[in-house]
């Protein structure tokens, strides 16, 4: 199985491309209708990430961007408990290629929050992904 990523299109230059798979939108889509507040401020602080790079946010205490072991990192916002996981395609922070998402039901990481992180390492590991390129396809734009 290989999962397909599509680029997120902000409308402005970013030093950091985000490729997103199905899983990670439709779970952006279904966290935007269960806490639109929080979405809004999630998707805000994801667009300054990516306008800035998401390097620097890895550095920051307490970092929104945290190293989870074997290539793979999550983001996130001290504001909600949304969380994206994924990893830098070639090792560089250019191109942030997101797997997997979810939203914790506590301050701490839940046993299906940590599985969820093993199998991204595992796509990445195994180079299960690929990104979907196509000529007329519509960008994909996460609506604030």
């Amino acid at each position: 199985m290989t999962i397909e990523v599509t680029e997120v299109q902000f409308g402005f230059p970013t030093k950091t491309r985000l490729w997103c798979s199905p899983k990670v939108v439709s779970e952006l889509a279904a966290f935007k209708k269960v806490k639109r507040n929080d979405y809004h401020q999630f998707l805000m602080k994801l667009e300054r990430y990516a306008k800035n790079g998401f390097d620097l946010y890895a550095r920051v205490h307490p970092p929104s961007i945290v190293f989870e072991g074997d290539g793979v990192f999550r983001i996130g916002t001290v504001d909600t408990l949304f969380r994206i996981i994924g990893f830098y395609n070639g090792g560089n922070a250019l191109e942030f290629i997101a797997i997997d998402s979810f939203l914790k039901h506590g301050t701490k990481l839940s046993a299906s929050d940590r599985r969820c992180i093993a199998w991204v390492q595992k796509v990445r590991k195994e180079g299960l992904w690929k990104k979907k390129v196509e000529n007329g396809t519509p960008p994909l734009r996460l609506v604030n």
